[in-house]
């Protein structure tokens, strides 16, 4: 028999060449079941293989998710990369794939509340390096290399709630909002990183 999910959750693939078939699965931060028996927070991993069986570990996490991504960059640290999510208190959580799937822990690589409000969205730009979290009409970008410290691309002027973002370095950065898309062009290198990291 095949296995349902009946609750709203936020999904992750693992990208291609990690070594790791499957993905990651959280319940939906904004859900809400008055019949619920429990309000604890899951994390599960499923694999390929056993996708319509049962997931092939489980975990109680300390926060909800938003959204999940699953950064395909890759490090003698972190071998199979790293899953981040955004939380409903604006803390955007980066865990160790490799601790995931293999020990069935988690390793919080970076736990940092940045964003003034719910993070709606997360995505990694198309060469791997980068991370954005968006919400609350609020974008930052993140050096997957070194999360110490996140930055904005310029002063906030989204008028509304960001609920998806895309980049593609080095020209396209989309946000979009419940009622509105908007595609900006930009040459990524200069006007949004950091002259000490260029």
């Amino acid at each position: 028999m095949l296995a349902t999910r009946q609750r709203p959750e936020a999904f992750a693939w693992s990208p291609s060449g990690v070594g790791f078939q499957g993905g990651v699965i959280a319940e939906y931060a904004h859900y809400f079941d008055p019949n619920a028996t429990s309000s604890h927070a899951r994390l599960d991993l499923i694999t390929v293989a056993d996708i319509f069986t049962k997931p092939f570990n489980a975990i109680v996490p300390s926060t909800q998710f938003n959204e999940l991504s699953w950064a395909p960059l890759t490090s003698e640290s972190h071998p199979l990369g790293l899953i981040f999510g955004g939380t409903e208190n604006g803390t955007v959580v980066f865990l160790d794939a490799q601790k995931l799937v293999n020990d069935s822990s988690l390793s919080v690589v970076s736990s940092r509340r940045d964003h003034q409000g719910h993070v709606l969205s997360v995505d990694y730009s198309s060469d791997f390096r980068w991370a954005m979290s968006a919400g609350s009409a609020q974008l930052l970008l993140w050096d997957l290399t070194n999360l110490a410290t996140p930055f904005s691309p310029g002063t906030p002027n989204f008028a509304e709630q960001v609920t998806h973002n895309y980049v593609s370095i080095p020209l396209i950065l989309i946000l979009c909002s419940q009622y509105a898309c908007s595609a900006f062009c930009y040459f990524f290198i200069h006007l949004f990183v950091p002259q000490s990291l260029q």
